[in-house]
């Protein structure tokens, strides 16, 4: 016979009211970190396998970080955990995307401030000396100098450079070089120059502008033709006339008479000409872009030079002739004159200048 069970009550009480907080339990383990950005251009390339790059600088890395290469904008994610020389990272994409169409032009901005002037070049007399410590010379006339400003002495050749910007009785000039050359070889004087010369086949008048060899052959060929009788010291009776006739020809004294004030005449054209030319070995300066020289002039005690006397400036083997020569207001002496150029070559050559003097 089965048992029969019979509900006689209930153990559970009603619920009871809520109890006070309970003490606070030990701090837990730290967690692993979550994954980091790190970004530079250490690791590259695009293999999807694992690769160390030693040089990355991550001590740390951790599987899930990730890497932004800055310069290619390929994206890496690290497979294998570890410092540099052992975690490795995968290529999984790129953030840069194609280069976009080029946008509409801005407005135009507003016109910006007047800028400072540049660098000028002043002449005269008033800076002197050869001091590289900045001096002031309250004298200069210059009212606005400014620092890289030039001054050239035109009565020495001295070059200065302003170090401290400001007017005359502040402003500041420091010595920099001379751009005037040692003096030039003087020309050999004419009353010991040897000319060669053969006598012209005809009798042609001589010119200004030719050769000394062409103008003594042509003189030679005028005196070759006139005979000796036209020399004669005195002709005083028929037979000193014809002491020196060729046989078949008689002497005609007014043709003779012609002829030697032709010569003459001729003659009288070559006074007071002369070619010359002027070697002159040079340390020109550069400034602002041109290699300024100055050329003395050996004839300093007999003639003064003018601009309109220079007929050539050459220099260096092939005889260039590249040169701007001053203007005469400005740098032309009674020594010489200034001469300038762009040409690098120019830096430390030898200088022909040819003149004409009248």
């Amino acid at each position: 016979m089965a048992a029969v069970k019979t509900l006689i009550g209930n153990v559970k009480g009603p619920q009871g009211e809520k109890g006070e907080k309970g003490d606070t339990g030990p701090a837990g383990s730290t967690g692993i970190r979550g994954s980091r950005w790190a970004e530079g251009t250490a690791i590259t390339d695009t293999s999807t396998e694992g690769t160390i790059f030693p040089d990355t600088g991550i001590t740390d890395a951790l599987v899930g970080d990730m890497y932004l290469n800055t310069s290619t904008g390929n994206v890496y994610r690290c497979t294998e955990s570890g410092a540099a020389s052992a975690a490795r990272w995968a290529h999984t994409g790129n953030l840069k995307g194609p280069t976009g169409e080029r946008g509409a032009s801005g407005e135009a901005g507003p016109k910006g401030d007047t800028g400072i002037r540049g660098s000028r070049i002043y002449q005269g007399t008033a800076v002197t000396g050869t001091s590289s410590t900045s001096e002031i010379f309250s004298g200069s006339g210059i009212s606005d100098a400014m620092v890289d400003d030039v001054y050239i002495n035109t009565a020495d050749g001295n070059t200065y450079k302003c170090t401290v910007p400001g007017p005359a009785e502040t402003a500041r000039w420091a010595y920099t070089g001379c751009i005037r050359g040692a003096a030039g070889e003087a020309p050999e004087a004419a009353d010991d120059m040897t000319v060669g010369f053969t006598a012209s086949a005809e009798r042609t008048n001589i010119n200004t502008g030719e050769k000394m060899s062409t103008l003594m052959g042509k003189i030679k060929k005028w005196f070759a033709d006139m005979t000796v009788a036209a020399f004669a010291q005195v002709i005083s009776s028929n037979t000193d006339l014809m002491a020196n006739t060729l046989p078949g020809y008689l002497v005609d004294a007014l043709a003779v008479r012609q002829q030697f004030e032709a010569v003459n005449s001729n003659l009288d054209k070559l006074q007071n000409k002369s070619l010359n030319r002027v070697m002159a070995h040079i340390n020109p300066v550069k400034i602002n872009g041109y290699y300024y020289a100055y050329i003395p002039c050996p004839f300093a005690n007999c003639y003064v030079i003018t601009i309109s006397q220079v007929t050539k400036c050459w220099f260096g083997a092939d005889r260039k002739d590249v040169f701007e020569i001053m203007p005469a207001a400005s740098f032309t002496t009674s020594s010489g004159f200034y001469i300038r150029t762009s040409d690098d070559e120019f830096s430390d050559a030898w200088i022909e200048v040819v003149l004409i003097l009248n």
